[in-house]
Order: structure tokens, then C-alpha cells, then sequence
């Protein structure tokens, strides 16, 4: 559990959710490092400026100006520059919008000791009768990992992975009304990168958002649970429930502030 890792948060107009989550993530052990990229908007986002200036390991980044929907993969692409010139092991990228499970950066290190890139969550293996629909799967510890074809902007990889990557201009919107990037963030990985790409079946985070989308689908709510031990493997003694629990306490708090 030594390995070094980099977490980026891209966010525009949630700094209530962005500064949540950079508390929760604040509340983990580990050696890692925070990187907020905030695309320019007209939201006040100086309690997540202050709060990073505050806090050793976290860094705000603020872009000239606002890319929006259309532009979001340029954000990325700005991302990865600098992500270029970082020594770590391990790349987690996380939306602003999401509450995340307990000892999280631990277990989404530990994910990387087993696969190159994982999608820490459902990403379409399951069809409308609610079966599995990719295969090769993998059991370990307990947790089921299926192979996939997919990537979106919520992943976790190592390093060799990550070392040039970039993702083209999306040149439609995706069916849900997406920007259209996932598309091109599955080009650069599975298309033209040739990356393994693997999904855990329990998700690591839960999307606190309430508008309609694929990321909210229901079987994404599902959680995994893993009793870390930092001299064994974190994924060990897979509870969902407990996760479920935990993740319904913060969203009932989080509703009623």
C-alpha cells in the first residue's frame, strides 16, 4: 500500500459537491496527492480554493476560460499534460458529483496491483433482464471483475497507462445527450491504446446527482465493502450492505444541509 498515487477531479458549478468530496477524501490514509481542475464558471469556488490551499496534498487549478460540455475533452487533454510530468504509480480521476465508500483511495490502489485499468463501478454488463453480459470475469478475494470495452472519466490506472495519453475531439454527442467523450475516452484506451479494461461489479462511489443518466442507473448503486487490513489485501470481505449503509447515512446528511 505504499504506492504513490494522483487523484484529479474535474468540476464546474458544484462547489458545494467538489469541497464535500475533497473532505471525504481528506479523511483517508494514504500517500496521494488531490488536483481539482475547475472549468471555469460563474460559481463561487473559493471554499474549494481556500480549503485546498489549507490542506498539504490538494492543489486547485482553475482554467482561462470556461470549455464547457463540448470542450470537456480538451479539459482532460490539459490534465493529462500535466499528468505527464508527475512521478506517481497510480491515476484515479473522479467526477465532482460523487460521495465515495470508506478507506476509498486504499481500495482504489488496490485495484491497480491487479489489473492496468479499472472502472471502479457497473459500466454496461448488464442487459435490460439484468444478466451479465461481458465476459472474461474474475474473481478476487471475492469480487467479481468482468472485461469490458468501455471507459468513461471515472477510472483508475497505473502509470504506464496514463504516459501520453490523450482523447480526440468527440464528433457527435453520445445517445443519453452525453458530451460524446466517453466515446473518445474508449478510442484512446480500447481502440487505438490496445488497454485491458476491466470493471468491478461493486461500485466505489456513489453520484449524488438526481437528474437523469446512465451513471445513475441503479445497478451502479451498488456498493462494495472491504475490511482493510494494511497487511493484507483491502479487498477481502466483500459486505455490500454495509457499504449501502454507510452511503445512505452521508446522503441523508448531505440532503438535510
Amino acid at each position: 500500500m505504499g504506492q504513490s498515487s494522483k487523484i484529479f477531479i474535474t468540476t464546474a458549478k458544484r462547489p458545494f459537491w467538489c469541497l464535500n468530496l475533497l473532505k471525504e477524501l481528506a479523511r483517508n490514509k494514504g500517500n496521494f496527492e488531490v488536483f481539482v481542475f475547475h472549468d471555469k464558471c460563474g460559481y463561487d469556488y473559493s471554499k474549494v480554493e481556500n480549503y485546498c490551499k489549507r490542506k498539504k496534498g490538494f492543489y486547485y487549478l482553475r482554467t482561462k476560460d470556461n470549455m464547457g460540455r463540448d470542450g470537456f475533452w480538451a479539459l482532460n487533454n490539459l490534465m493529462y499534460s500535466i499528468l505527464d510530468l508527475l512521478d506517481y504509480d497510480v491515476y484515479i480521476q473522479i467526477p465532482d458529483d460523487i460521495t465515495v465508500v470508506e478507506n476509498y483511495v486504499q481500495r482504489a490502489v488496490s485495484y491497480a496491483n491487479y489489473f492496468e485499468l479499472v472502472v471502479p463501478g457497473i459500466v454496461n454488463i448488464h442487459n435490460k433482464d439484468n444478466k451479465v453480459l461481458h465476459k472474461p470475469k474474475r474473481i478476487i478475494n471475492g469480487v467479481d471483475f468482468y472485461k469490458t470495452n468501455w471507459v468513461d472519466c471515472s477510472f483508475i490506472a497505473r502509470r504506464e497507462v496514463m504516459q501520453g495519453i490523450r482523447i480526440e475531439k468527440p464528433s457527435r454527442r453520445g445517445k443519453y445527450n452525453g458530451s460524446g467523450v466517453g466515446v473518445a475516452f474508449r478510442n484512446a484506451f480500447y481502440e487505438r491504446g490496445g488497454k485491458e479494461i476491466w470493471t468491478s461489479f461493486y461500485s466505489l462511489t456513489q453520484h449524488l446527482g438526481i437528474q437523469k443518466s446512465s451513471m445513475h442507473n441503479k445497478n451502479r448503486r451498488k456498493m462494495y465493502y472491504g475490511v482493510v487490513n494494511l497487511e493484507n489485501d483491502p479487498l477481502m470481505k466483500p459486505i455490500a450492505e454495509q457499504d449501502k449503509e454507510f452511503i445512505n447515512k452521508k446522503f441523508k446528511k448531505l440532503w438535510l444541509m
